[in-house]
């Protein structure tokens, strides 16, 4: 016993020793530079870190295909808390959330590559303190920095107005960042550049036949909507007696009208909820939409965005307008694109004396013993309160809530089991209805709730309206995965998701040739030289890529966006051939699309090794709010009496009324301009 207690004795000292000797040995410091890769929004982002005695010392971006205007902020800030705090435990940058956890993964995954304590990098917390609190003061303040809140800050400066505007996110967008370029305006000088076409003849004519006590109509709900055909049918008569003679097809101009957009506007917002009510747009705002639109355009021009007509060079060197998926009528103009209208705005607006703070998030409306609103509070991101007080009062341009999938389904009285609190969503992530909460707190109505409007082509994986490419909403072919169209491609956003959202996991395809006439190659996918946005996406397996319709049904059998239904050649052919006999004949038997277009010709496709097909795989996702806060032609916010606030108006997504159960394509900017230059010029005049 004695000896056993001996050994054990000294096994232990032993031990002590060993223990002690191997603490006494310094722990070897990690030198050098180790790369790590993660996924961001546009694609994989890699980073190449420099460590010197085990600490993070500088971080390079070697793959990024992030936005540069939209992640600035995260590309600047992040990596330079990493190295101040030695830390990954990093906040993310509001309005750029997954490019932050991109950054952050991608420096987490070449810290391990080195053999850094990742777990202590993780835990080292930052802590932030907030300032002081603080008091400013202006005539008007404008809550929210996309093209409505931007709009209405310039517009009021103009006016002479003292103007703050404060962001929520890291930078000036929001939505309108990411939009497209497609705006809606009555322009008759363009219709007259183009040519009626066949199928838009009938459309007319099918609109002088409509019989005002037909009760599909719904005026029997909707009585105020009846002016607004009898307008039309005037538009359309005077129209063909202006132009007698003429044919549809040949040397009959386009035509366009107030009515008609107002028209479209109500046919595409009609709606029916589940509930068995009805929505439409509200007839006086969908009016000053139509009517000012193009001043409106006009006005963009004039502030320095670079607009143009369609986005297609089919007219040749005159303006033409095209048609936006689910605009219903080709008056769909472009201008520059977000990642470029946006800095500009802000740079026009400091011209004209606005004071912008971005990571300022409005939190409350205040109003005096009057009822009249004279301010609000905000917090910045770091914590600190802000008080504004406003001798004008407030705009309104927050935005919508389709970055809130929860919020969208509270509200929810239209698609029912399509929409879930996962489903995905186009929008900037501070789209969470921060303006629409705080008017209800100050009993500001609101309306059309109900009702979120879906974009059907979108990622079906990041629900983003990227990793596509399809053309004008009348050449577009959507497929099923069988091969076969299965909607109008013609018709409004709503028609279309539901449409597709019937399909196997919701995923439709678009077939894609090129713009415009088929034997002109430099507007085709090229074999080998194919646009690099476009070789992006098919090197990234988004989209398939073929020279002819046997490589292209080849390519369909890998792998995009989590789906490969395998086309056959027989299949994809047996599609196109038929499309291509309603281009030709200007009708579409099956699904009665009103303006078609785009044939795609085959025989000169495989015939030219230097140009390409593509199919796109999409999803519908979350995109537009059909609600908010209740406005008036002058956009001042209402109660729920009807009865004006006092210092109170509001533009964009914010509101609602003005889309009814469907926004059209393309109007989602005309909106933001139009409403945005009234709120701005009347807050600062107090109108």
């Amino acid at each position: 016993m004695k000896k056993f207690i001996s050994l054990l004795i000294c096994i232990c000292m032993i031990t002590l020793m060993l223990a002690g000797c191997t603490n006494d040995q310094p722990t070897a410091l990690i030198h050098g530079s180790y790369e790590g890769t993660a996924a961001g929004m546009q694609g994989p982002m890699t980073v190449k870190i420099a460590v010197e005695d085990s600490k993070i010392t500088e971080i390079e971006f070697i793959e990024n295909s992030e936005t540069d205007y939209v992640v600035k902020v995260a590309i600047e800030r992040i990596p330079a808390q990493i190295i101040e705090h030695q830390s990954l435990a990093i906040e993310t940058v509001t309005g750029a959330t997954l490019t932050s956890f991109a950054i952050i993964n991608a420096v987490t995954n070449a810290a391990k590559n080195a053999g850094l304590d990742v777990d202590a990098l993780k835990q080292n917390k930052i802590v932030v303190t907030p300032k002081e609190p603080q008091t400013w003061d202006t005539d008007v303040l404008v809550m929210g920095g996309g093209g409505a809140g931007l709009s209405a800050a310039i517009s009021a400066a103009e006016e002479g107005a003292r103007v703050i505007l404060i962001e929520k996110g890291s930078v000036l967008g929001g939505n309108t960042l990411l939009a497209g370029a497609a705006y809606n305006a009555v322009d008759v000088e363009a219709q007259n550049q183009m040519i009626l076409t066949r199928g838009q003849k009938d459309t007319l004519d099918g609109y002088l036949a409509l019989d005002p006590n037909d009760p599909n109509l719904k005026f029997d709900v909707f009585p105020e909507w009846e002016e607004v055909l009898t307008e039309l049918k005037a538009d359309i008569n005077e129209f063909y007696s202006n132009n007698i003679g003429k044919k549809a097809g040949e040397d009959l101009p386009g035509f366009d009208s107030s009515a008609l957009h107002m028209w479209h506007m109500y046919t595409g917002g009609l709606r029916e909820l589940i509930n068995g009510n009805w929505i439409a747009p509200e007839v006086h705002l969908a009016r000053q939409l139509a009517v000012h639109s193009l001043d409106a355009f006009k006005w963009m021009g004039e502030i320095g965005l670079e607009a143009s007509y369609g986005a297609d060079a089919k007219y040749g060197d005159a303006p033409g307008t095209g048609t936006v998926l689910g605009a219903m009528w080709p008056r769909t103009h472009n201008f520059m694109s977000g990642a470029l209208r946006i800095p500009h705005l802000a740079k026009v607006a400091e011209e004209k004396g606005v004071t912008i703070y971005t990571e300022t998030k409005g939190t409350e409306l205040l109003v005096d013993a009057s009822g009249k609103i004279v301010g609000a509070k905000a917090e910045q991101i770091d914590g600190t309160q802000i008080t504004i007080n406003t001798t004008n009062g407030v705009v309104l341009a927050t935005g919508g809530y389709c970055a809130d999938p929860t919020m969208v389904k509270e509200y929810d009285s239209y698609w029912g089991d399509d929409l879930t609190t996962r489903t995905l969503s186009t929008n900037m992530g501070t789209n969470t209805g921060d303006g629409i909460l705080m008017g209800l707190k100050i009993g500001a109505a609101v309306s059309g709730m109900e009702v979120a409007q879906m974009m059907p082509s979108s990622s079906p994986v990041k629900g983003t309206m990227t990793d596509g490419i399809w053309s004008d909403a009348a050449e577009q072919i959507w497929i099923d995965g069988e091969g076969n169209r299965f909607v109008n491609e013609y018709a409004e956003r709503d028609v279309l998701a539901k449409a597709s959202l019937a399909l196997d996991n919701g995923i439709f395809y678009i077939i894609y040739a090129g713009r415009g006439d088929i034997g002109k190659p430099d507007q085709q996918l090229k074999g080998s030289d194919y646009n690099p946005r476009v070789a992006a996406m098919v090197e990234g397996g988004h989209v398939w890529y073929g020279k002819n319709l046997a490589e292209l049904a080849e390519a369909s059998k890998t792998s995009a966006a989590g789906v490969a239904p395998a086309f056959t050649e027989e299949q994809l052919r047996n599609t196109i051939e038929k499309y291509n006999s309603y281009v030709a004949n200007q009708k579409d038997v099956d699904f009665h699309k009103e303006v078609i277009a785009g044939a795609i010709d085959l025989e000169y496709i495989e015939s030219n090794d230097d140009v390409g097909i593509i199919i796109s795989p999409r999803k519908a996702s979350l995109h537009h709010t059909m609600g908010g806060v209740v406005i008036d032609v002058e956009s001042r916010v209402l109660d729920g009496g009807g009865n004006i606030i006092p210092g109170l108006w509001a533009a964009g997504e914010v509101t609602g009324g003005v889309h009814g159960g469907n926004r059209l394509g393309g109007n989602a900017i005309t909106d933001i301009f139009v409403f945005g230059r009234i709120a701005g010029i009347n807050a600062a005049s107090r109108n």
